[in-house]
């Protein structure tokens, strides 16, 4: 994140050197995890690697195989976290509908799933090895610009949200958190007067606000707080002592894999407790939301632009408190930010630009049925919208308009927002797919009762939009309604 200038990405290394790193990973991995089975445990290391290995390993190797290359570091990035996440999610879904075909009693238990995943990394790396044998191009770590002072002060940020939060739990002392937040306000004024930080660094210090912000909350207390977050943790729990997850508990938070696989396998491979999974690795993803949306604004506007505006997204009290009581959201959140990212990057193969729509638009549909849902009705609105204006009739409307204010049909070609269907990002099918997806998941999981839910919502709101809407002796107006 800090060379945007200098891109130092894995998906561009030659093939050897990328496959020893990726093969040193799996045995340190083997490694950490039979140390472990044989007593011998080593603080933090195995924590390290396996966040390290589940978090980029399989995304990464998936980025070589479809030969996404020279994307910058951010795309790099968060496409890599992304697709790592939707291959631990789905290959949990797949061992708990296969494993127990031939037996296995707790598909979801530390053995099968270290077996499962290696066997997927491998054949991943074979895969890349023969897709993507041919491709090298020598990238170098700029040594000045990752240890210049500015890195190094944005890099110390963290850590007094931690220290900050360690007093407050201990000695009930929150004297470090109130210098971190006045140290975020001072990095923004820094940036607004081009002071100190130069460009290349804005997107690191919209991840280093975005996490510092949430740890200096998450990790205040050693529970769990908030609403959902418990029912989140109990629905995750289940699975976890049965190692096994059971689709047919009607209850819509059953349906989600961001609960459900997720936060199991990443309890189970870091041997870490389930709550600080949900106070750690769960922010620390969701930190990648801001600095998604940092480069979507900055390919639209400029660098400063799109720092301020990510620096408001993560200055709301929502994102740094209530969306830490929302687990699924956050990761759910991420793939919206992905698929968004998407939509204006004009330079990826049609053909792969499609697979990661699917790929991301089916885990986030796995992910939160709240976000899901408005993700579909923006789709549908958006795409009907489209159609009518592709009519003939209003093409022929648009173009006197635009012959009457003197305005040439040429200047419009190059417009980002395709004027023809076949032109656009998003597809038709597309929308089909993700319609139909959305809607069957909702359907034939959890007793259908996410599907029910939303049925009845908008019985509720169709029945009583004339009724309480307009009705000034309603208590709460539209939230009643909602209701």
């Amino acid at each position: 994140i800090m060379q945007l200038d200098n891109p130092f990405q894995m998906n561009n290394w030659g093939i050897k050197k990328f496959l020893k790193v990726l093969l040193a990973i799996q045995l340190a991995v083997w490694g950490v995890i039979a140390l472990d089975t044989m007593g011998v445990h080593i603080p933090i290391i195995r924590p390290l690697v396996m966040l390290m290995y589940l978090t980029f390993v399989p995304g990464i190797i998936i980025i070589r195989i479809l030969k996404l290359h020279n994307l910058g570091n951010i795309e790099t990035l968060l496409y890599t976290v992304g697709l790592s996440i939707a291959t631990l999610m789905f290959t949990g879904l797949f061992m708990n509908t296969i494993y127990p075909i031939f037996g296995v009693s707790g598909p979801l238990s530390i053995i099968p799933l270290v077996i499962t995943i290696s066997v997927i990394v491998l054949v991943l790396c074979v895969l890349c090895y023969r897709r993507d044998k041919d491709f090298s191009e020598p990238s170098s770590i700029d040594v000045e610009a990752v240890l210049s002072p500015p890195a190094l002060f944005l890099c110390l940020i963290p850590f007094l949200a931690v220290f900050g939060t360690y007093l407050v739990n201990v000695h009930h002392n929150n004297i470090i958190l109130m210098v971190l937040i006045v140290i975020l306000v001072l990095i923004v004024l820094l940036i607004g007067f081009d002071t100190f930080i130069p460009k290349h660094l804005y997107p690191f210090a919209v991840f280093i606000i975005a996490i510092s912000l949430l740890y200096h909350t998450s990790l205040i207390s050693m529970y769990l707080w908030g609403y959902d977050i418990h029912i989140e943790y109990y629905y995750h729990k289940l699975v976890m002592l049965e190692a096994i997850w059971d689709p047919t508990i009607a209850y819509r938070m059953n349906a989600m894999l961001a609960l459900v696989m997720l936060p199991g396998i990443y309890s189970l491979l870091l041997n870490m407790d389930s709550t600080w999974v949900f106070k750690i690795i769960y922010p620390l993803l969701f930190s990648l939301v801001p600095l998604g949306l940092y480069r979507v604004f900055q390919k639209q506007t400029d660098d400063k632009i799109a720092f301020l505006s990510c620096f408001f997204f993560v200055s709301l009290f929502t994102f740094y408190s209530e969306m830490l009581a929302l687990a699924r959201q956050q990761i759910a959140e991420l793939f919206l930010i992905l698929l968004i990212l998407l939509m204006i990057d004009k330079g990826m193969k049609k053909i792969n630009q499609s697979l990661l729509f699917i790929i991301f638009g089916i885990s986030l549909a796995v992910s939160h049925y709240g976000t899901s849902y408005i993700y579909m009705f923006c789709l549908i609105l958006v795409w009907l919208l489209l159609i009518f204006m592709d009519n003939p009739a209003i093409q022929k409307l648009k173009t006197n308009l635009y012959a009457k204010f003197g305005r040439k049909r040429e200047k419009f070609a190059g417009n980002p927002i395709s004027l023809k269907i076949k032109d656009r990002t998003i597809s038709t099918t597309f929308v089909l797919l993700f319609v139909i997806f959305t809607l069957s998941w909702y359907i034939y999981v959890s007793g259908s009762s996410t599907f029910n839910e939303i049925v009845r919502t908008g019985d509720h709101i169709a029945s009583s939009i004339f009724t309480e809407f307009l009705n000034p002796e309603a208590a709460q107006g539209l939230d009643r309604i909602l209701g």
